[in-house]
């Protein structure tokens, strides 16, 4: 089925001016620009609303009763998706689904999925507490689409930071470890083997990453890997740390764009470029906010802050193209509706190419190309969106 479609492909001028946004066609938005002395360069994005004709939406449910945290694809056929206690495959992009065979133990979620070919893939499973040193990972692999599981690592007292596999085969998994008596640190393992075994590759992190006065270190929240020897970590304040060793020696650099109040860095990735890219969110009590970051040259920034959108997940499928997921919210009345949003400059401007009012919220975003986006969230929706020819 096909999105739906209006006459002057625009809402009406009320609802425009209540969610913030404009609809412009084949029309530049003027934006300000704020830089200061520290490499961070202001944007303030523009959303507009897809002009004619429509994204072509394809939707299915799994588990209608659950929310969906994860979706993967590796092909326009082969992906998953992974509620609270279960992995799900497709072979047909999205059409059905049915259950892997992955045993998630009580108390674990699936909170990660990474696969290099139809075959072969890892899953991160983490069981969470208020405790650091009662929380738990495992990472498990299959080699045969899923239909067995083998346990690679399991971790005592550590929680997700991100896994990354370069081109040449090397995988990254970063994690927070809890240090005695009561806090936590960065940790970092290498694979060289395919992921048949992970040696610690932490070198001298806590170095580059030192404990503040209650003992706390840097909360990794993604890993990009370069190859073997490269990768560069991402925390939550925005900092990086990068070895070019295979993790003996790392070093840190500051985040010029540093955002106040409550923030969580959800994603992070390379460009083929090698330039790091960010998407950073809120939703809470406390507020919600969507910024994309954009590493330029010379280790500046650009931060691009989208309006009336609360980001869950993002991704660029090339220098310049990225898609992002979450809530569009009513500023108003409070209302929200799933959405996905598509920047082909980078980030600085952005096209509403679908809202969904059967979910509040898309959880999780995979990106292949324009004509290959899929989007998962509440009541076990998936979407697929493909761009017109």
């Amino acid at each position: 089925m096909r999105a739906h479609q209006s006459s002057t492909w625009c809402p009406a001028s009320s609802v425009l001016k209540a969610l913030s946004l404009v609809c412009l066609v084949g029309v530049a938005p003027v934006r300000a620009q704020a830089s200061d002395a520290t490499g961070c360069t202001k944007v303030p994005s523009v959303i507009k609303v897809a002009a004619a004709p429509a994204w072509e939406v394809r939707a299915s449910r799994i588990n209608a009763a659950g929310t969906l945290s994860r979706v993967h694809f590796i092909d326009e056929r082969n992906g998953w998706a992974a509620g609270e206690r279960a992995l799900y495959r497709t072979a047909d992009g999205g059409e059905s689904w049915r259950q892997a065979a992955v045993k998630v133990p009580a108390g674990f979620r699936v909170a990660r999925i990474l696969f290099v070919n139809p075959s072969f893939g890892w899953v991160v499973l983490e069981k969470f507490s208020y405790g650091f040193k009662d929380r738990r990972l495992w990472l498990v692999s299959t080699g045969d689409g899923g239909q067995s599981w083998r346990p690679r690592l399991k971790l005592q007292g550590a929680f997700d930071g991100g896994l990354s596999f370069a081109a040449d085969g090397a995988g990254w998994l970063a994690v927070n470890r809890f240090r005695p008596p009561a806090s936590f640190g960065p940790q970092v393992f290498r694979t060289t083997d395919g992921g048949a075994s992970w040696a610690d590759a932490s070198g001298d992190l806590l170095k580059a990453a030192p404990a503040n006065e209650a003992g706390f270190s840097v909360m990794l929240s993604g890993v990009a890997a370069a190859s073997s020897s490269r990768a560069t970590l991402g925390a939550t304040g925005g900092e990086t740390f990068t070895t070019d060793d295979g993790g003996r020696g790392w070093r840190g650099t500051a985040f010029p764009c540093r955002s106040s109040g409550h923030v969580r860095s959800l994603r992070m990735g390379m460009k083929g470029s090698g330039r790091l890219w960010m998407e950073e969110g809120a939703d809470s009590l406390e507020g919600y906010r969507a910024d994309v970051f954009e590493q330029q040259g010379g280790g500046d920034w650009v931060k691009y802050s989208l309006p009336n959108f609360a980001i869950a997940d993002a991704f660029y499928v090339t220098e310049n193209e990225a898609f992002a997921a979450g809530s569009l919210i009513d500023p108003g009345t409070q209302r929200r509706e799933a959405a996905v949003l598509h920047s082909v400059d980078g980030g600085r401007s952005w096209t509403l190419v679908h809202r969904d009012a059967r979910a509040k919220r898309f959880h999780s975003l995979a990106a292949l190309s324009h004509r290959a986006v899929w989007a998962a969230g509440e009541a076990g929706l998936v979407i697929r969106l493909t761009a017109p020819e």
